[in-house]
């Protein structure tokens, strides 16, 4: 099947390119060099769209992340062509009352901190813009209003700011060679974080976006080579900039997808008492649509160093079927630092092992015994009763009346509560 790309929504907001249907990505460049020159000269956006969604794949596909100094270059460049959208004269972005749209009050918050670890420390931009949107808070219309954005000296202090503040979520800044002249062309991802309040934590804003940055020479600085701006008003129907927001999604904006998840999740608040939807979405729910055929998506985050990273790539994985043994989810529990995080594993894992255990045998007496004492405290043990009982597979689980029972693991030392069931 020829790989192609409905893109209805930018011919809605582009009404010269109406006769431009489909996209075929067979006809576009497939190097960096070919890319990165039609970004600079093409106009059209369903064409842009379409080269930067290869660019991104082709990038992505064999990653090199820059070191800090020069990453601080591709984020600024990116950030002032973010803005730059924001500010201009159309109706794409509006103010926090509007639920669902793309917000640029961000610009006249004065102050803003970036995600550590993919920046240098000493991060430190101020961005002027005058606001012409249509959609903005009248009091700012036409008005020059400065941002300064700084980098957050940890997670710790970037989960403190955005409870109160705007934060900016970065993820890796990669590189590709555009020829052998020293050229090069980097991606980063960069997501909005609004505020928390008293009415809830703060909430990662909707599209993402993905710039990019040419460096023409070596030894020469990054600057701006493209950051599409949003093509809909409804932020629900492009979740990413480089995502089309009408027809079945091409395998690049899947893999986008999952890719921008895990790099939400490197960011999560693990100290938060509650996590945001777009945390536990991440986690749990498979934006990129996986199959089990796409498996070997999820390879670069089972061997990360952060447990969250990795059960939620073993989640994901057994979800479409891709032979997650119980055992690698189990060992994951008792090291993820959230109950809810706990809970989705626990719950795959009763999915999993269902079928199995209810074939499964009774525990013995002395076991079973062990297993209730340690899940039950004993005042509450004579309102509550075993009814249920089995163990295989190395897992045992309890059925008990009035709660909804337990999961254990076996271990050399015994067994070992996991969880409640679901």
């Amino acid at each position: 099947m020829r790989r192609t790309i409905v893109l209805a929504c930018a011919l809605a907001a582009f009404p010269a390119l109406a006769k431009v249907k489909v996209i075929d990505f067979h006809t576009l460049p497939q190097s960096a060099a070919g890319l990165t020159a039609l970004l600079q000269k093409e106009k059209a956006a369903p064409v842009r769209l379409a080269a930067s969604q290869v660019l991104d794949e082709l990038i992505r596909k064999k990653p090199v992340e820059l070191g800090a100094a020069d990453a601080d270059q591709v984020v600024a460049a990116a950030l002032d062509g973010v803005f730059e959208h924001m500010a201009a004269p159309t109706d794409l972005y509006t103010w926090e009352k509007d639920v669902f749209g793309p917000r640029g009050d961000v610009l006249c918050r004065e102050n803003a901190k970036l995600s550590p670890g993919h920046v240098s420390p000493g991060f430190d931009k101020r961005f002027t813009k005058t606001l012409k949107g249509k959609r903005i808070d009248r009091g700012y219309l036409n008005s020059p209003c400065t941002l300064s954005v700084t980098a957050a000296q940890g997670l710790s202090d970037f989960h403190q700011w955005t409870a109160k503040g705007w934060g900016i979520e970065v993820g890796q800044v990669l590189v590709a060679e555009v020829d052998k002249s020293g050229a090069q062309v980097a991606r980063v991802g960069l997501a909005f974080v609004s505020p928390g309040s008293s009415l809830g934590p703060p909430a990662l804003e909707r599209p993402t976006y993905v710039g990019f940055a040419l460096r023409p020479k070596a030894g020469e600085p990054f600057a701006l080579l493209s950051v599409e701006p949003p093509a809909v008003l409804d932020v629900r129907k492009q979740p990413c900039t480089l995502c089309s927001s009408d027809g079945k999604p091409t395998d690049a904006e899947r893999h986008l997808r999952l890719f921008s998840d895990f790099e939400h999740l490197a960011l999560v608040n693990l100290a938060a008492k509650e996590l945001s939807p777009a945390d536990r979405e991440a986690f749990t729910l498979d934006a990129a649509q996986l199959t089990a055929k796409d498996k070997a998506w999820l390879e670069p985050w089972q061997t990360s160093e952060s447990v969250v990273l990795r059960a939620a790539a073993a989640l994901k994985g057994s979800k479409v079927g891709a032979n997650v043994p119980p055992a690698s989810l189990a060992e994951l529990v008792p090291s993820l630092p959230h109950p809810w995080l706990k809970t989705r594993l626990v719950e795959e894992l009763v999915r999993v092992l269902g079928p199995a255990l209810d074939q499964g045998v009774a525990p013995a007496e002395a076991d079973q015994k062990a297993m209730w004492n340690s899940a039950v405290e004993k005042a509450l043990q004579s309102n509550n009763t075993v009814y249920d009982a089995k163990v295989a597979q190395g897992f045992a689980r309890l059925k008990v009346s009035n709660t909804p029972g337990y999961l254990f693991r076996q271990s050399a030392s015994g067994w070992v509560l996991l969880g409640s069931l679901p």
